[in-house]
């Protein structure tokens, strides 16, 4: 079993929050916790998450939309095949992949987040 952690890299301008392990009811707080305390564009690596639930993906919308709301890019990346069927299955895939990057994290011409973030989108509602 890989053990929560949540770590944050990069830049002012450009930050990175790379997490591992299961995100539930009791560690998304602390998700959200670091979500909302950083600043600039962000990318959250999820490559090393094992399990998520709802409350992770309200971690995530609130993140992006932290994020959105002071005028920053916010993109998933790498999330796993579990996680990717969660947000699909919820209306967030593109909420959440707001630079058109898919599953591995890279857009459909190979390119990875731009960083704008800023396609207007609207967190689906009942999520």
């Amino acid at each position: 079993m890989v053990e929560f952690n949540v770590s944050v890299s990069g830049a002012e301008e450009r930050t990175t929050v790379s997490v591992a392990g299961d995100i539930d009811l009791a560690t998304a707080p602390r998700l959200r916790e670091v979500l909302l305390s950083v600043t600039g564009d962000v990318d959250v690596d999820l490559s090393a998450v094992t399990f998520m639930d709802s409350s992770g993906l309200n971690a995530l919308i609130a993140g992006r939309k932290r994020a959105s709301g002071a005028g920053h890019g916010f993109a998933v990346l790498h999330p796993p095949e579990l996680v990717e069927r969660a947000m699909q299955l919820t209306g967030l895939a593109d909420y959440l992949h707001p630079d058109g990057s898919g599953p591995d994290g890279f857009g459909p011409d190979g390119s990875g987040s731009d960083g704008s973030g800023l396609d207007g989108a609207e967190a689906p509602t009942g999520v």
